[in-house]
């Protein structure tokens, strides 16, 4: 074993196949699938610095912590035993006590574990990223950045909430790494005196498929949380125009989606008479799972009104699935070079039909988009170096 040079804090939220172990709740969702895969790239390595990770612990609501694969976890108790379940879940007390419980919980992880740095995921996701508040002047702190709340189209009380603790989070870490210029220039923008580092997001690889040909009985597949941001209201409208020009056109949908905004999806498609040609195949257990159903496609579609570089789309360009998708945040960086996906404007809902039409009547097209795209996504995604890369951020923060 290698000497441990530094002792370094993630401070994020997911759920993966450790967590469900431990807490022996198999049935759990798993959630934000890049961590998970920022995860893997240290497991049983020499290390470079000693892992630690807090997460909230949202299911038994008790601290825990253990190890495993060489990687220190410690789960956090987000509920104080004063309030019960039921109200906490009726009442946002987090954001009217400005998240008190979460900030005390994760203090007493951190003073524990004295690391030398803490890296914070995202800003934007307050019951966690509001805990390095209280700890900014005390440690070395890093800050990557994954999305802007700031730039999501609903305005209630929480999400209100939630952009002014981001943007004070952005505001006082100087230490910012991103991935995109976009991201780069709003961090600017927020906080002039921010120091700029470069990290990628690792890319999942299902080994369990092959990328030879897979029977499409799909012309369209979307996988990505369901909600109005996603553009997922735009993909249905597409589809709808499709139809005027192809009567079986076929979508499948796949992704978390709560209950009332499902309703009011499908009301929409019997609406738009696309009851037949839209399945909603829901929330599926592991990302193998998820690429093994999007696979079965003709293409992906992914009309996102803001993103960074979706995980869904690197995925489906390492799937040698062609992609249809807006030109917004960081997407348009995959076609500097080659065409790697195709680019519509924003809300241009005529354009993105026609593009669709293009792909499923075009299979060389589909075919040389993917093989590009393919060959683009091995070449930028490069898993390796991402662990020399965060070696060496971490050792270069002040």
């Amino acid at each position: 074993m290698g000497e441990i040079i530094l002792k370094v804090v993630w401070l994020c939220h997911f759920v993966n196949s450790e967590m469900k172990k431990y807490l022996k709740r198999p049935y759990l969702k798993e959630m934000a699938p890049w961590i998970d895969s920022f995860i893997n790239l240290y497991k049983n390595t020499i290390p470079l610095f000693e892992l630690h990770i807090i997460a909230p612990n949202y299911y038994t609501n008790t601290n825990i912590a253990f190890v495993k694969d060489g990687i220190h976890y410690n789960l956090f108790k987000f509920r104080s035993n004063l309030i019960p379940k039921k109200i906490y879940n009726l009442i946002p007390f987090d954001y009217l006590t400005n998240f008190y419980n979460n900030k005390k919980e994760v203090y007493k992880f951190i003073r524990k574990i004295n690391p030398d740095v803490v890296h914070l995921f995202g800003a934007e996701n307050a019951y966690y990223s509001s805990t390095i508040l209280p700890i900014i002047d005390k440690y070395k702190i890093l800050l990557t950045v994954q999305g802007f709340i700031k730039n999501e189209s609903k305005k209630n009380f929480i999400n209100l909430a939630r952009r002014r603790i981001e943007k004070e989070i952005i505001t006082k870490i100087n230490n910012v790494a991103v991935d995109a210029n976009f991201i780069k220039d709003e961090i600017l923008n927020i906080n002039k005196n921010a120091n700029i580092f470069w990290h990628k997001y690792p890319v999942y690889n299902n080994k369990k498929y092959s990328l030879k040909y897979v029977n499409k009985i799909y012309d369209c597949v979307f996988f990505a949380r369901v909600c109005e941001d996603k553009g997922i209201n735009d993909l249905i409208d597409a589809i709808a125009l499709v139809k005027e020009k192809n009567k079986n056109v076929s979508l499948c949908i796949i992704g978390d989606v709560k209950k009332r905004f499902l309703i009011k999806l499908k009301r929409r498609c019997e609406s738009l008479n696309l009851s037949e040609n839209i399945i909603f195949k829901g929330f599926l257990q592991s990302q193998d799972d998820v690429h093994n159903e999007a696979i079965k496609a003709k293409m992906c579609v992914l009309p996102t009104h803001h993103d960074n570089i979706p995980g869904c789309i690197t995925e489906s360009m390492l799937l040698k699935l062609p992609v249809v998708t807006y030109n917004v945040g960081g997407i348009p960086d995959l076609n500097k070079e080659h065409e790697a996906v195709i680019l519509v404007k924003k809300g241009d809902i005529e354009t993105l039909s026609k593009k669709i039409i293009l792909l499923m009547n075009n299979k060389d097209l589909r075919i040389k988009i993917a093989n590009t795209a393919y060959k683009i996504a091995k070449k930028k995604f490069n898993n390796k170096k991402i662990i020399k890369q965060f070696n060496k951020i971490y050792n270069k923060i002040k």
